[in-house]
């Protein structure tokens, strides 16, 4: 038996309302990712953080899919709507994890500046483009805890850097455990 289009809207329009709220978080959480870019780049370990927000995000997404086929499984009664649905779940969910852990690493961070000095790595620059002009972005590479970590600097503290070969990097220790750095300085020539 096929229904009409009207005939399908009235027996399945209690799932509207889900589709609805699957979009909202799936939009949410995409754009909540871009004023923690920043965060994420100047977080010591930070991917680890990025990543783990993703698994807990993964977590809910799939926790909420379970409930809602138990609860209203009206909403999967389309193959197609069905896919929407958990695409747009997955994908909120899981970027809502990754924006939020980082943002709550940062924003409740230590008020307290703590410098630690480290050796640097490498120093590199390369060509930036946006809105079609170029301009120059300087990197400075250390190695914090085994692991080699990429932080963007200012020409001045890229300029000044390669005569010392260390660099004071002065950090809040975050919320969750992981250090945000907070600004670069160069120590004093010996």
């Amino acid at each position: 038996m096929h229904l009409t289009r009207d005939e399908y809207e009235q027996q399945h329009g209690k799932g509207k309302t889900v589709y609805l709220v699957a979009r909202i978080i799936s939009i949410v959480g995409v754009l909540s990712l871009m004023p923690v870019l920043n965060i994420i780049d100047h977080t010591i370990n930070g991917m680890r953080l990025t990543w783990s927000g993703v698994v807990v995000g993964l977590v809910i997404a799939t926790l909420c899919t379970v409930i809602l086929k138990k609860k209203k499984p009206e909403a999967y009664f389309d193959k197609r709507r069905t896919q929407n649905l958990n695409v747009s779940f997955f994908v909120g969910f899981m970027a809502l994890g990754a924006s939020l852990g980082n943002y709550i690493n940062w924003g409740l961070a230590d008020k307290e500046l703590v410098c630690q000095t480290y050796k640097i790595d490498t120093v590199s620059s390369a060509e930036s483009y946006s809105e079609g002009t170029g301009s120059r972005v300087y990197y400075v590479f250390i190695v914090i805890n085994n692991k080699r970590e990429r932080f963007q600097v200012w020409k001045n503290i890229y300029d000044k850097i390669s005569a010392t070969g260390s660099i004071n990097v002065y950090v809040q220790h975050g919320a969750l455990g992981f250090d945000y750095v907070k600004t670069f300085k160069v120590p004093d020539a010996p």
